[in-house]
């Protein structure tokens, strides 16, 4: 009888492809009574977000003259491709999501149309009636705070605190199928990326993610359903070079540069949008950062020459000098290296780095300020061998509202005053967080965009084994100002938090408002 049954799935999967082209312009559900079998309460179309653990659920009133024992049901969702072949010529059979007579389903599809379909067989007499429904999924993925973690494997995850506060976690298992190998390096918005859709074969240009790994792995993603827009294949005209990892899209006056491992490249935007040869090489760091007050110009650390770089409006690259031009105290430092970079608003200082002086572990706050013509060393400040500062793990930037350092030693929350004069600390006991949980991580994540979404937020991370918390604050100046307005909490460990918001443009102001895209 079984064989009967995949015969009759067979015959029903034969029209498909003539239904497929167009079940999702019915409005009304379809339903066939057969000798005896009705099917009736089931509504002409559904809606449903995937990956975020919503459940398509369907009951419908199934009357048969049979006993249960003799009922066989599937459910069946059916896509265009179904009934076509694949590239080795096999034809595409529906997917089965469903054995029961009623359906509870875990909606983890790809946004598009989609149709419903159930069957209802007898087993004894092969009796069959079909009802049918157009499913339309779409995803939350737009707005929202990206979450760059690292798996209890030691692989690279993401998780995502949508718009209306729900968390999805495991983002890159659900919609690509596998993690990315390898521990977490950076997590990056980048606006209006050029590429061709390889299901339309056109030109097109959306926000994306810039995701990669320590072990040179990477890819960009749509953030309207988290589709691979770019990878080695694609982002160069010629073969990717080998081993270069993508940090971020900076927009600019005459176009998007894009900061790589092995230099800077630009574009003019449009088109296929990928990168010929590179403009400025060297050996650049994730720690960078884009100054809005130079349409485009910033400063990074380069892991080759062990020196701080200044970058202009056009991409000339020079390093960083005090204002009389001397570079003695940023260039070839041989024996240092970068552990934070940071970006502020606030007063006279906009670029903050903390390079350590792996000889002794001395660890010294360099403060740039600059603009148009480029970025220059304002400040060196050794930092004071037993101040939180320098025996921190984690550091992050308070961007627009005070002249503040957070740094997290010993599981607890501190502020360095960065434009005291003796860089004066002070602990920060944010409510909510119970005494037992250990702090590990911290960001400044703001926006101040006219489209109605500003907000302010410290949020606060704690880890437990393999399971984190990130407490959500607003702030009153540069302290988190009472409860936390929300409480998110996943597996993995936290490593890079990121705000994006679909209506966004990929303009300088977008990264005034909300331009501490790239630091910590």
């Amino acid at each position: 009888m079984k064989t009967k049954f995949n015969y009759i799935i067979g015959i029903a999967c034969m029209v498909v492809s003539m239904m497929t082209s167009c079940y999702s312009d019915d409005s009304t559900a379809w339903t066939q009574e057969v000798a005896g079998i009705t099917i009736e309460g089931m509504e002409s179309a559904y809606t449903s977000t995937a990956y975020v653990g919503e459940h398509l659920v369907v009951n419908p009133t199934i009357t048969t003259g049979f006993s249960d024992a003799d009922m066989e049901y599937r459910w069946l969702l059916i896509n265009e491709k179904t009934g076509t072949t694949d590239e080795n010529g096999n034809t595409i059979e529906p997917d089965t999501i469903g054995k029961e007579k009623s359906l509870d389903y875990e909606v983890n599809l790809a946004p598009g149309q989609y149709q419903l379909r159930l069957y209802a067989r007898n087993l004894k007499n092969d009796y069959l009636a079909t009802a049918y429904a157009s499913l339309s999924v779409q995803t939350d993925f737009s707005q929202g705070f990206y979450i760059l973690k690292e798996t209890a494997e030691g692989n690279t995850e993401l998780d995502m605190v949508n718009s209306k506060n729900v968390l999805s976690e495991n983002l890159l298992q659900k919609v690509k199928g596998i993690t990315m190998q390898g521990k977490p390096l950076n997590l990056s918005p980048a606006y209006d990326v050029a590429y061709v859709d390889e299901e339309t074969d056109e030109m097109k240009e959306n926000h994306a993610l810039v995701i990669s790994s320590q072990s040179r792995d990477f890819c960009i993603l749509r953030v309207t359903d988290l589709a691979t827009i770019k990878d080695k294949s694609n982002l160069y005209f010629d073969e990717a070079p080998a081993g270069e990892v993508p940090f971020s899209y900076i927009p600019g006056i005459f176009g998007i540069t894009l900061v790589t491992s092995g230099g800077l490249y630009e574009t003019g935007g449009g088109g296929t949008g990928q990168f010929g040869l590179p403009v400025v090489e060297g050996k650049i760091s994730p720690y960078h950062y884009y100054d809005y007050s130079s349409y485009g110009g910033g400063a990074h650390w380069d892991e080759g020459t062990h020196s701080l770089m200044s970058r202009n409006y056009n991409n000339r690259v020079s390093g960083v000098t005090d204002w009389s031009g001397n570079g003695e105290l940023t260039q070839n430092l041989t024996n240092f290296d970068c552990i934070f970079c940071g970006y502020s608003d606030v007063a006279s200082v906009e670029g903050q780095f903390i390079l350590r002086d792996n000889t002794n572990g001395d660890r010294y706050l360099y403060q740039l300020s600059g603009g148009f013509s480029g970025q220059y060393l304002k400040s060196r400040t050794k930092l004071a061998a037993g101040s939180h500062m320098a025996n921190a793990d984690y550091y992050a930037c308070n961007s627009i509202s005070a002249s503040y350092i957070y740094c997290v030693d010993g599981g607890k929350l501190y502020a360095c005053v960065v434009n005291s004069d003796n860089l004066d600390e002070v602990e920060i006991k944010p409510e909510g967080i119970p005494a037992s949980e250990q702090i590990n991580f911290v960001a400044n994540q703001f926006c101040r965009y006219m489209g109605g979404d500003s907000f302010n937020y410290l949020i606060v991370g704690t880890q437990s084994g393999n399971n984190y918390k990130l407490y959500f604050y607003e702030m009153n100046g540069g302290a988190p100002a009472g409860q936390p307005i929300n409480t998110v909490q996943g597996t993995g460990k936290v490593k890079k938090l990121r705000y994006i918001n679909q209506s966004y443009s990929s303009s300088y102001v977008t990264y005034y408002y909300c331009f501490n895209a790239y630091c910590d």
